[in-house]
């Protein structure tokens, strides 16, 4: 059972594919899945650790005991989770893994991406 009871909702890019029809490489589709967790907006003492561009956009941090992919390498190929938080899409950069023998859970960090996957 989960510490964290609020259901929120997170979006993976399926595998893209070679398209054999017209030779080009297609991305692939998002995906949404459901996690438990606590998603909340970064204050003012949070942010110093970041870099001015990630504080403009906002950001959030998330905390759950479910594992969640996060971006590799920066490539937009492999974006990792996007958290929906307060209508906008937040794509997840840092993960903090926990393990304190009392309650084992994961803390996020996640920047603005953009308001629609569409």
């Amino acid at each position: 059972m989960s510490l964290f009871q609020l259901s929120q909702k997170y979006y993976a890019m399926s595998d893209g594919g070679y398209n054999v029809n017209t030779g080009l490489y297609e991305k692939g589709d998002w995906e949404e899945y459901d996690f438990r967790g606590t998603v909340q907006s970064l204050k003012d003492k949070e942010l110093e650790n970041f870099d001015v561009a990630m504080k403009e956009k906002g950001m959030i941090r998330v905390y759950s005991t479910t594992a969640l992919p996060i971006i590799t390498s920066g490539i937009e190929t492999s974006l990792g989770a996007l958290v929906l938080h307060n209508n906008r899409y937040y794509k997840l950069i840092i993960e903090e893994k926990w393990d304190n023998g009392i309650i084992n859970h994961y803390k996020y960090f996640g920047v603005y991406y953009k308001d629609s996957l569409t």
